[in-house]
């Protein structure tokens, strides 16, 4: 305050600054005092009214009392542009600096009345001009900082803050300084808080992790999510969804193993000492704080996947799904198709769900051999897609998997990948195995003795397809589930046993479900692709029928084969060459899948394979010259 006195009295200009008498000098100046106070008995517009009273003897004395009543025009502004703010805990800490500034000010005039009181002190506009505006610079930063701040909230206050932070001004440089290092310590708080304790406290919501009460299923991932709005400058994306998900890992740790959650604690309350590890860690080059983060993560992360593999035995969940969802598990698939047979076809509405789950149990009970996995009898189970009236247990039959807490909460998002997987490699298990039914029932039916010449002919066609189709779906089998299923699940396998990184193990298993489903046609875009597979497999359900009824044919002693033999023949050549159209559209298809080598593949090992080139077995009557690679080829009689 005495180094502004000497600064204002040091002042002489060299010449009076009102042409008036002293005491109308004196009079305007305490007016302009108290516009720089903004008293309430002083008006705003004051100006207009000091003119006409006083005048002035040189048109610069007039600017220089308008810059001085800017002043209170500035103090006042900033006063209600606060109170306009966001209410929040980084707001109260801005306020707290900015309200000590003003204070600051209103001591300084005070004391300018004071001299001005005092005869032997000849204060002027003139004199107190240099000191106003100095004080007038530093207002005005702060009017334009919380007009900046106006519609933020929490960490993104800080940011206007930052825009000031490197002035070339060092009076400036220093105000916005000491805003950030005051600012910053209610968002350290939080940091620190909500990365040790796992918790959230966060009293005005304004912090940048904000917990979702609208979660009630995928908890991991979506209960507490990141808002990168409310992100400082300082905290790109990386560093803020780090900071979520430190503090998240430490929360289902505190959830579901308290005991070591309390020793990590314990461990990290040095971490509450502000004056070593504060906010401005975040402004230094040696990305100092993000070590910090990182290390917390990595310890914590590792201490996570310990505890879900130990006490939630998070191993075998994995080998659930291979073994029983990517049918991996010995003959399971075999087993349970089986079993399912005679219910396959049924409405949805003539079968129990109960019965159905006791021919699960029954099939995984064939395959287990450990009692340590007697729990996958509760955890697997029978699911039924919404079904229609007129639906029946193929069309929405899937399998389930009963997740218990933790591991629902992390892997129930990706439930329904695990359905369409499932039920993709079923349907290609259940063509495989009716084609081998088929080519049973023909071997046995060609072995037939006194079969008539048509009845012979139609048989010898039906399983000449019928092993091509086999082909064609061995070398589909082989690229799902070696080049496909399997080399993706490897991938994923390797990374679980060697991370200590919750979120990549996690990113993993969600990369190789998607690959799968890619790789399995199964994607949206593939969505033609799909319907052509499904008609194949309507095609070969109508082999099928076809061979049922050839041995009721044969086996029904009061009807003549012969008066029906045309139907027969008509029906054979219309379904060979519908299936033929449909394999023959799904080969091009894989040819044009030259961006997909695994495709390609599956494309040359059809089409060039031994099976194709060699000559068929003789049959009395010749067979139709085939068009491409699918049709039945010529065979010479005997």
């Amino acid at each position: 305050m005495e180094d502004m006195r000497k600064n204002i009295l040091s002042f002489k200009p060299g010449r009076s600054v009102f042409q008036s008498p002293s005491r109308n000098r004196n009079d305007a100046l305490q007016e302009l005092l108290l516009t720089m106070q903004s008293s309430e008995a002083t008006d705003m517009n004051m100006l207009k009214d000091l003119q006409c009273s006083v005048e002035y003897q040189r048109k610069e004395h007039n600017q220089f009392s308008k810059q001085l009543a800017e002043l209170g025009n500035l103090h006042e502004g900033i006063k209600l542009k606060m109170a306009k703010l966001q209410k929040c805990l980084v707001v109260q800490a801005v306020e707290s600096v900015i309200y000590e500034k003003l204070n600051a000010f209103h001591m300084a005039i005070a004391e300018v009345n004071n001299w001005q009181e005092d005869i032997r002190c000849h204060t002027s506009v003139r004199r107190i001009l240099p000191w106003a505006r100095d004080s007038m610079m530093r207002l005005h930063f702060l009017s334009k900082f919380l007009d900046d701040a106006r519609n933020e909230k929490g960490g993104a206050i800080l940011n206007p803050i930052l825009v000031y932070l490197p002035h070339g001004n060092n009076k400036i440089h220093e105000l916005f300084l000491e805003l950030f290092n005051k600012a910053a310590i209610p968002m350290i708080q939080m940091i620190w808080h909500w990365v040790v304790r796992g918790a959230l406290n966060d009293p005005y919501d304004e912090f940048f992790v904000q917990y979702n009460s609208d979660c009630t299923m995928d908890e991991w991932h979506e209960q507490f999510v990141l808002r990168k709005d409310f992100l400082p400058s300082v905290i790109n994306s990386s560093l803020g969804k780090l900071i979520t998900a430190t503090g998240k890992v430490m929360n289902f740790l505190n959830k579901y193993y308290p005991e070591k959650c309390s020793e990590i604690i314990e461990k990290r309350k040095n971490l509450y000492d502000f004056q070593e590890f504060s906010f401005p860690l975040l402004v230094n080059k040696e990305d100092e704080f993000q070590h910090y983060i990182k290390d917390i993560y990595t310890e914590n992360s590792s201490i996570f996947l310990k505890m879900l593999e130990e006490k939630y035995m998070l191993s075998s969940f994995f080998k659930n799904i291979h073994d029983f969802f990517f049918l991996s598990q010995g003959h399971f698939a075999r087993h349970f198709m089986i079993s399912m047979y005679s219910e396959y076809s049924k409405s949805v509405n003539d079968v129990s769900l109960n019965h159905l789950n006791s021919l699960l149990a029954s099939a995984i009970g064939e395959m287990m051999t450990m009692k340590s996995s007697d729990r996958i009898f509760n955890e697997v189970i029978v699911h039924l897609n919404t079904p229609t009236e007129k639906d029946t247990v193929a069309d929405v039959f899937t399998l389930k998997y009963q997740m218990s807490p933790p591991l629902n909460q992390m892997f129930e998002t990706f439930e329904i990948s695990y359905r369409k997987i499932f039920r993709f490699l079923w349907s290609k298990n259940h063509v495989s195995y009716l084609l081998s039914n088929c080519w049973r029932s023909l071997r046995g039916l060609l072995r037939t003795k006194n079969l008539t010449e048509d009845l012979s002919y139609n048989l010898k066609r039906v399983y000449l397809f019928n092993n091509q189709l086999m082909q064609f779906t061995y070398q589909l089998d082989f690229y799902m589930i070696y080049e496909i299923v399997d080399r993706w699940w490897q991938t994923f396998m390797l990374c679980y046993k060697e991370s200590n990184d919750i979120e990549e193990v996690l990113c993993s298993h969600a990369k190789m479900l998607s690959s799968i489903l890619t790789g399995t046609l199964q994607k949206k875009h593939q969505a033609e692709v799909s319907i052509q597979l499904r008609h194949i497999v309507i095609l070969i359900s109508e082999i099928e029928e076809l061979i049922t009824n050839i041995y009721y044919f044969i086996n029904n002693q009061n009807f003549s084969f012969e008066d029906s033999s045309l139907i027969f023949s008509a029906k054979v050549d219309v379904l060979l060459n519908t299936a033929e159209t449909a394999v023959n559209k799904f080969s091009s298809f894989l040819k044009s899948c030259r961006h997909i080598h695994g495709l390609l593949a599956v494309y040359e090992r059809i089409n060039f394979n031994d099976y194709y080139k060699r000559d068929n077995d003789k049959t009395e009557k010749p067979l139709p010259k085939p068009t491409n690679v699918y049709t039945i080829k010529e065979s010479t009689s005997g």
